[in-house]
């Protein structure tokens, strides 16, 4: 249960609200400290010492825990006395005085805690520690877990010799093949531990890439890349846990190409990454093209650009590739200063959509409009049977050229089309319809708008009529279609139109929802979500609504006791 710090009281039981209350007041929270950024740890002196720990994180308490007997998934008292001292200043409370033994309390909840966290106690006492203490003390760790030594070792892998694509390759490999039958009975488990334990190697890559020890952070990560692709062989990454590391250490990769210097580095990556492609390692991956785009990315001179120009012109590329390999080339000629060469190639291909939204791009600030117009309406014609995304990508580009030379009649027929296409813009091409249709034909043009939802699904024309209601500040029809079917999504998303018009009906609706949920919840967290609900409820003044559904709900679910326990903060 999430808790927000600023409404706290609602989410708690009155019974350990007070309870908590005067365990703060007696002065019974101490040892407060923030161990790390928004976690923090008490202790609340009780019947005997209980510890509290607790995670804040925007002004919310996402996880809490204490150690005392009183485990129902609820707030106990000496969580709500943590609570009281992290909000003392807001409330305008105090505390007694401590006792000596509990000197070391001091408010952190709005303040930076003037305590030092963990990490900072350590720092402070290893800058005091004389060189052979530390070396015998890390030695000691080695000594005591092979991954102790194995972290020591990758933190300080710029001293070490040993380093290369293939030391860490072979680090991966162990921890792929150690974990991928840990549990035989969940096996998607395996697939997140492998991810965890693989993160830790890519964070201590992006540690030595913010060093400056491009060479480990490059050598760390492409043994992520190679190894975790050729484990997609024999693994399930549905979640696609593996697939994001994979494009993460890319993406460290293409951070090298852009510093200064490294050019032994580089030359390695460049010929690294180009065997990659030409020995199709990853072929059949999507990752296979990202080894020509590194290469490509790494070039150190005319040599490496003809060395690159050369095996595309001479490799099969499969036809879903082409399109990227195409634009490749184009910039390897462009970037090498052959850029009369580069225009002619860019022209002879424009089937590819990259190259033809370049050349209409071009043509518009050459206000060469008429050719911007071919361009787009060949491109329409070429993608509409097999990739209408394309096509609707291309209107796009005819209706910014009817914008520029007020072309009302063009603007309304593109703005019509693109209506539906493009769901996020939806808004734009209203206001430009509602512009430039004649106030006379207004009412056919909603028609016309309105009719092909009828031909949805409702799930997906509803947000279409709503957002015309509201455009059209038609807030009885606006009403009427959430009344339909009263969901916490849908009143929320339209609650400000709808309680400024309709405020008691929108209460009215509320209440429907939370009692229709409230007939299917069967859970500890369904319940949890009701009292979320009627806490909206209540705060958007809905009191006397919230009052009553608690009232329905304890007679007509009496039975249920998660219930009872969860609506007694009302």
């Amino acid at each position: 249960m999430k808790i927000p710090l600023n409404d706290f009281e609602f989410y708690i039981d009155e019974p350990f609200l007070k309870k908590g209350l005067a365990y703060f007041k007696k002065g019974a929270v101490t040892d407060v400290a923030e161990i790390s950024k928004g976690e923090y740890e008490a202790i609340v002196q009780g019947t005997n010492e209980y510890l509290v720990t607790m995670s804040i994180k925007k002004g919310e308490i996402n996880q809490f825990h204490c150690t005392c007997l009183y485990d129902q998934g609820l707030v106990c008292k000496h969580v709500a006395a943590v609570i009281f001292y992290m909000e003392q200043e807001t409330l305008g409370i105090a505390a007694a005085a401590p006792k000596a033994k509990q000197v070391k309390s001091k408010p952190v909840a709005k303040k930076a805690s003037k305590k030092k966290t963990i990490p900072e106690q350590v720092a402070e006492i290893v800058e005091q520690l004389p060189k052979d203490e530390l070396v015998d003390f890390l030695v000691y760790l080695s000594k005591k877990s092979s991954s102790n030594a194995q972290m020591i070792l990758d933190h300080f892998a710029e001293k070490n010799d040993q380093a290369s694509i293939n030391y860490y390759a072979k680090q991966i490999r162990k921890i792929i093949t150690s974990l991928t039958n840990k549990d035989k009975y969940n096996p998607w488990k395996n697939i997140g531990l492998i991810a965890r334990a693989v993160f830790e190697k890519y964070q201590v890559a992006v540690l030595h890439l913010e060093k400056g020890n491009c060479t480990t952070a490059a050598f760390m990560s492409l043994a992520i890349i190679e190894e975790l692709i050729r484990s997609l062989d024999f693994l399930d990454d549905s979640n696609a846990e593996l697939s994001s590391m994979i494009k993460l250490s890319f993406d460290n990769i293409k951070q090298i190409s852009q510093k200064e210097g490294e050019e032994a580095l580089k030359c390695l990556i460049f010929e690294y990454s180009l065997d990659a492609f030409i020995q199709k390692k990853f072929v059949g991956w999507d990752w296979h093209i990202n080894f020509l785009k590194i290469a490509a990315d790494f070039r150190q001179g005319s040599q490496d650009v003809e060395r690159l120009l050369f095996i595309i012109d001479h490799t099969n590329i499969e036809n879903a590739l082409v399109e990227e390999v195409q634009i490749i080339r184009f910039r390897l000629l462009l970037h090498s200063g052959r850029e009369q060469e580069a225009n002619a190639y860019l022209e002879s291909n424009l089937q590819n959509s990259a190259f033809r939204a370049d050349a209409i791009i071009t043509a518009i600030n050459q206000k060469n409009y008429s050719r911007a117009i071919t361009l787009a309406k060949e491109g329409v014609e070429i993608d509409k049977a097999s990739r209408p995304g394309y096509a609707a990508s291309w209107k796009l580009f005819l209706l910014e050229v009817a914008e520029i030379q007020n072309q009302s009649s063009e603007i309304v027929a593109y703005a019509k089309d693109l209506f539906f296409a493009h769901p996020e813009k939806r808004e734009t091409y209203f206001q430009l319809l509602k512009k430039h249709t004649p106030s006379k034909n207004w009412a056919i043009m909603l028609n016309e708008l309105l009719q092909p939802t009828q031909k949805m699904h409702t799930w997906n024309a509803r947000p279409i009529l709503a957002d015309i209601y509201i455009w059209e500040e038609q807030w009885n029809l606006l009403l009427k279609l959430v009344s339909e079917k009263p969901s916490f999504s849908e009143l929320t998303k339209y609650e400000l139109p709808l309680l400024e018009h309709y405020p008691e009906e929108w209460k009215n609706l509320y209440g429907t929802a939370i009692i229709e949920y409230a007939q299917i919840a069967n859970s500890r967290a369904n319940y949890k979500e009701i009292v979320k609900q009627l806490v909206k409820l209540y705060k958007s003044g809905g009191e006397s609504n919230a009052q009553k559904i608690v009232s329905i709900l304890r007679s007509v679910f009496k039975n249920r006791p998660s219930l009872m326990e969860e609506l007694r903060v009302f």
